[in-house]
Order: C-alpha cells, then structure tokens, then sequence
C-alpha cells in the first residue's frame, strides 16, 4: 500500500461569520490513518508530521532523516 493524502475545503458557519475549513486525511503504509480538521492544508501536515512522529517513536522506527553531503 503506498502513502497517500486526500483533502477537502469546505465552508462553515460560526456566529455569524462563515469561514473556510480543510478535512484532511492521510494514510500510511506503517502508522494507518490520520484524519483532522484545520484551517488550511499547511496547518493539516503540520499536524500530520507531529502524529507522525509519535507514532514512528511508539513504534519503534526511526524518522527519515535528509542527509546533505558536502563537496570536497
């Protein structure tokens, strides 16, 4: 199964002002499926990587990590 993520805006109405929402779901191959409501989908993945992050140290893995080389 391979890592995907799906999303949705949506309009809700507080009081009276109606502001925008994002529904956002992701589903990993190793930590199953994350879904939350934010403002916007930066906000979501910011959520995301913290439940990812949790969930890789519950498991016991370890965070891919980008490693620069430097030029010699």
């Amino acid at each position: 199964m391979i890592e995907s993520e799906s999303y949705e805006r949506f309009l809700v109405k507080i009081g009276r002002r109606t502001v925008s929402r994002v529904h956002y779901d992701y589903r990993s191959r190793f930590a199953g499926l994350f879904s939350c409501v934010a403002p916007d989908v930066e906000a979501a993945r910011a959520k995301r990587d913290l439940w990812l992050e949790k969930n890789q140290a519950a498991a016991g893995e370890f965070p891919i990590i980008n490693i620069q080389q430097e030029e010699v």
